[in-house]
């Protein structure tokens, strides 16, 4: 074996893997292309197509289709969102500590205000 090989197969073993896409990322392109279909439907529509009783079918598959897309859509990022809280006694604390420490600087900043109005 020479250099030249143990250089290639150095060089493919060390070539860098993408990622897998995770599923939550997969989920939600999908319901992002589902809900998007259903806008582009809909916005085809004509209102005096809408009379015609036969045509209703497509417009309320679309209505259906794109509502629970946007539901799913709108629960999956909740849920990413409340993974992502850090959590624990000390996520617990800093929370507290944030949601006393807004009020009182608003206090502070209020009192402030008066007292230059005062002084003005």
């Amino acid at each position: 074996m020479g250099e030249a090989d143990v250089e290639a197969l150095l060089r493919g073993a060390l070539r860098p893997v993408e990622p897998q896409e995770s599923l939550a990322e997969r989920l939600e392109r999908r319901l992002v292309g589902v809900r998007s279909a259903a806008v582009d439907e809909l916005a085809d529509w004509e209102l005096r197509a809408l009379r015609d009783p036969r045509r209703w079918l497509r417009a309320l598959i679309a209505v259906i289709c794109g509502a629970a897309a946007a539901t799913a859509l709108a629960l999956l990022r909740l849920h990413q969102a409340r993974r992502s809280r850090p959590r624990g006694l000390a996520a617990t604390a800093a929370r507290l500590r944030s949601q006393i420490r807004r009020p009182l600087e608003r206090t502070q900043l209020r009192r402030a205000r008066g007292r230059r109005r005062i002084i003005a």
